[in-house]
């Protein structure tokens, strides 16, 4: 019965040492009720208090000790392991610390330490005090679940991977270590294995917006569109203010065709954050799909900035200012798509036009190039690029794509006149007409076009559409010496003789060294036959050494009407020398050599104009002539005879055959050859003395003297002519008219 206070202490002492703690525990609380400030029986029933964990009584105790200068080691490790449990974190953190500084090297002490500051948060040092645990040899899953969240939010993420991995290797299963596993295997980029933990977590219940996000980005990486969007709705659902999670929810259904669903993300997007560059340029991407070129182009200039060289966006701004007719802004977007590496024909094809209309042509011809390269094939391409090619004088590609151009019924006047001139630079006129005509008739008023388009005709020999075409090419300027050449030329072809050497004339006035006009003047004035001025003309062009085989031809033939017949012979031996062998050359020069007496030259030219198919009658008599003239009468017989019974009425032919007959003793042939010589000419004296021979031979003496003596009144002084009608008056006795 004694109430001492310390035999109550003592008692409950040796009670505490037979580990029947409660009874300990009722005798000290006698001992301090006896004696409050009695702080061995306090010290002793805070520590059957712990051994019954009865953690808030055991804090009391302590705190009291504590708080009356007690430093003891023991007393703070057992006061921070009753707050612990008492999930007073801050006060054990605060507790356990103290014994840490103490220097105390206690797994349990570093564990409950780590485990509180982990749970203050604070895990930069409750990872150094659980590291230092395990490094003691704990172990479980409690201290690797931590550690490895810490590490976690440590953004330490391979070690955290490797905590939580022995946590659940140690039978920990909770959704926050799947959760921030998985978000460590993410951050790795370890994919697979960040999407297998996620998933862990949310099938454990985990009702974490992020960990939907990034299943959704994961499922986008695999193009699982379905699954991503799933994903991202959970998200949105969790997280209603991440623009990301809807641009990207927009991304994945603009991915499935769900264009109207996708604007919609992205619309959301932009009101969570209007500068939000990713989702502009994924809504004008939207837009520019549905063709919204307008609305694409908004978002896409905004989303610039921002985005660098990205050849899409560039790709996508150049199209839609392109589409929106907006060239000039366009321009320097198609350059940049090019520059940035974009394999795309429309762009080259848009950069092409871009270049043209700017005057680059070079550029425009490489540029529209690679577009078809790259598969296009708009007529307007070869418009473009064939325009750019003639302006660039590379005829010979020009036509290949004005050609295709021209089939097209865009190909406007442009292209029908380059396409001709083109054919002309490249020296193929026949291929340029059709296209020089379809330019005219659409109107055009290039003078070059009208010019060769004379050409063309002129050539056709259409010579009245010649000359309209160089009338048109003159009213617009072209007023050239070729232009007036041609015409002219197209006016002596058509029978405006006089008319052309006008227009030659100015020809030469503007070029007076212009052979070419002075030959066709000269052909000109040769059918005017002036022939002074043709040869004037054709002597030039002759002594220049440019005179053609034809153009001799002419210039003898002048020389020839103009009775120079030794000009004419030489100038038509140049001619035939040069390869003129027509039968007027040889008929002009046979009839030059006929007029100077060189008959047995003549008659191998007039043969050979025979023989090359000259048929005029006067050609047989000059040839029978000149047999007559060298005594040949029976060649010249079948000559004369040719020439008379194709109808020729010439007393001299007449008058020759006559006398072959009569030397070849056909005297009544001969009188009527003789007859019809007078008939056709009363005043041939010749054919009055041969008439008079064959009279006289079949004794009709008066009829010889009367014939003789009408040739002598005539004028013939022939002395035969005398010595006959001596004869015939000798024959009929009449002595003194014979002797005279």
């Amino acid at each position: 019965t004694k109430s001492d206070a310390v035999l109550y202490n003592n008692r409950g002492k040796a009670k505490f040492y037979l580990q029947n703690y409660k009874e300990a525990v009722a005798d000290f609380n006698k001992a301090i009720a006896l004696k409050p400030a009695y702080d061995k029986a306090i010290e002793n029933r805070a520590e059957a208090a712990y051994q019954l964990q009865d953690w808030k009584a055991v804090v009391t105790d302590y705190d009291v000790l504590l708080a009356g200068g007690r430093t003891d080691v023991e007393i703070y490790q057992k006061t921070g392991i009753a707050k612990y449990n008492l999930k007073d974190y801050n006060g054990a953190s605060e507790a356990l610390t103290k014994v840490v500084q103490k220097g105390v090297k206690d797994k349990t002490v570093f564990t409950l330490l780590g485990l509180s500051l982990a749970q203050r948060s604070d895990c930069v040092e409750a990872t150094k005090s659980l590291t230092a645990a395990v490094s003691m040899g704990a172990g479980d899953k409690d201290i690797f679940t931590a550690l490895g969240l810490c590490q976690y939010k440590n953004k330490d993420y391979a070690s955290a991977i490797a905590s939580l991995t022995r946590a659940v290797d140690a039978g920990a299963s909770s959704k926050e270590i799947f959760l921030s596993k998985g978000k460590a295997h993410y951050q790795q980029k370890d994919n697979d294995n960040a999407a297998k933990d996620l998933d862990k977590a949310l099938a454990l219940g985990a009702q974490d917006g992020e960990a939907s996000k990034i299943l959704g980005d994961l499922s986008f990486l695999k193009n699982d569109f379905a699954a991503a969007i799933r994903y991202y709705d959970a998200a949105a659902k969790l997280i209603t203010d991440d623009a990301v999670i809807f641009n990207n929810r927009g991304k994945a259904k603009f991915n499935t065709n769900d264009v109207a669903g996708a604007l919609a993300d992205f619309d959301r997007a932009l009101q969570l954050n209007p500068a939000y560059d990713k989702a502009l340029a994924n809504r004008g991407t939207a837009r520019f799909m549905q063709k919204d070129y307008a609305g694409a182009a908004a978002d896409l200039e905004k989303a610039m900035p921002n985005a660098g060289e990205n050849a899409e966006l560039i790709k996508m701004l150049a199209l839609a200012n392109y589409a929106l007719n907006k060239k000039d802004i366009a321009k320097p977007y198609l350059e940049r798509a090019i520059k940035a590496g974009v394999k795309d024909g429309k762009i080259w094809l848009y950069a092409g036009y871009a270049r043209f209309e700017g005057g680059d042509y070079r550029g425009a011809a490489e540029a529209l190039t690679n577009a078809e390269m790259a598969g296009e094939k708009d007529d307007e391409l070869y418009n473009r690029r064939g325009l750019a090619h003639y302006q660039l004088k590379k005829y010979d590609a020009a036509v290949v794509d004005l050609d295709k151009a021209a089939l097209s019924t865009k190909a406007d006047l442009t292209v029908y006149e380059a396409l001709a001139l083109s054919y002309i630079a490249i020296q193929k006129a026949p291929n340029a007409a059709p296209a020089l005509e379809k330019a005219i008739a659409m109107g055009s008023k290039n003078k070059e076009v009208f010019y060769h388009a004379g050409d063309a005709r002129l050539a056709q020999n259409n010579f009245n559409g010649a000359i309209e075409a160089y009338d048109k090419a003159a009213s617009f300027g072209y007023n050239t010496e070729a232009l007036f050449n041609n015409r002219g030329l197209a006016k002596l072809k058509r029978g405006a003789v006089k008319e052309s050497v006008a227009d030659f004339d100015r020809a030469l006035l503007l070029k007076n060294d212009f052979t070419e006009a002075l030959k066709n003047r000269g052909a000109a004035k040769y059918q005017l036959q002036d022939y002074a001025g043709a040869i004037a003309d054709f002597a030039i062009a002759e002594a220049r050494g440019e005179a053609t085989p034809a153009e001799l031809g002419m210039l003898g033939m002048a020389r020839l009407n103009t009775k120079d017949f030794q000009g004419a012979t030489s100038t038509l031996s140049k001619a035939i020398a040069a390869g003129n062998n027509s039968a007027d050359v040889y008929k002009a020069r046979g009839l030059a050599l006929y007029e100077t007496k060189q008959y047995d030259k003549a008659i191998p030219d007039f043969t050979k104009a025979i023989d090359a198919g000259d048929t005029d009658s006067n050609l047989f008599l000059k040839r029978g002539a000149a047999r007559f003239a060298l005594g040949d009468y029976a060649n010249a017989f079948t000559d004369l005879d040719k020439a008379i019974s194709r109808g020729l009425a010439d007393a001299n032919a007449y008058d020759m055959r006559g006398y072959c007959f009569f030397v070849n003793k056909q005297a009544a042939q001969a009188l009527s050859d003789f007859n019809s010589a007078i008939t056709m000419d009363s005043k041939m004296a010749t054919a009055y003395f041969h008439r008079g021979n064959v009279q006289h031979a079949n004794g009709q003496t008066a009829a010889a003297i009367a014939d003789y003596t009408q040739a002598i009144t005539l004028g013939l002084k022939e002395p035969a002519l005398f010595n006959n009608r001596g004869k015939a008056y000798s024959d009929t006795e009449n002595y003194p008219a014979a002797i005279t």
